[in-house]
């Protein structure tokens, strides 16, 4: 019972910086919250700020492997006789349902990208470890004679998904963003001839 009290309280102190760090960079900008703010406002050192993130950006991707083992779950699901198409428009409500769930999140994420300094490469990394994990699952799913094809579609996925992302954006965050995600979806298809 203790340890199930103990790692409760880890994770109350792990949302409460992430929480309070995504708050200051909507109000203070990413590039102006400091460690130190944000661990003087949860009231703990900045050393239990480090023992969850090693930087100030991972907090902007908490959510990443949480999201890489629902990748991995849902293609685990699939049964290895499905059609491909069948499998994509799956992803479809995959990333669909994703993006609705984590909206706010998608929101700190946009306006940090547009506003910090945050190093170009850290973003493309976090999209190439999602490129992969869906890579893999196509890999598995469409077996040895698949080629270079999985990277290609994974690839046109998350482009697919930045570009619903940005026209939801664009339209002042009002549209209805699980439906330009299947719009996105369905353009990608049709330009795959899946």
């Amino acid at each position: 019972m203790a340890t199930g009290l103990r790692e409760r309280k880890k994770l109350a102190v792990k949302t409460a910086l992430e929480q309070t760090a995504l708050r200051l960079f909507m109000e203070k900008g990413y590039d102006d919250t400091t460690v130190e703010e944000i661990t003087e406002a949860v009231d703990v050192s900045t050393r239990t700020f480090f023992r969850y993130f090693a930087t100030k950006d991972e907090v902007l991707f908490a959510h990443q492997e949480a999201r890489i083992d629902a990748i991995r779950a849902f293609f685990a699901k699939r049964d290895q006789d499905e059609p491909l198409k069948d499998t994509v428009h799956g992803l479809v409500d995959f990333f669909a349902d994703d993006l609705a769930e984590n909206a706010d999140l998608l929101v700190v994420q946009a306006t940090v990208y547009r506003q910090a300094r945050l190093p170009a490469g850290i973003i493309r990394l976090r999209q190439d470890e999602l490129i992969e994990s869906i890579a893999a699952g196509l890999a598995r799913h469409m077996g040895r004679s698949a080629g270079i094809r999985p990277v290609v579609i994974a690839t046109a996925t998350m482009c697919a998904i930045e570009l619903a992302a940005r026209r939801w954006f664009a339209e002042g965050r009002e549209g209805d963003l699980q439906a330009m995600v299947a719009d996105s979806f369905g353009d990608l298809m049709q330009t795959l001839a899946l």
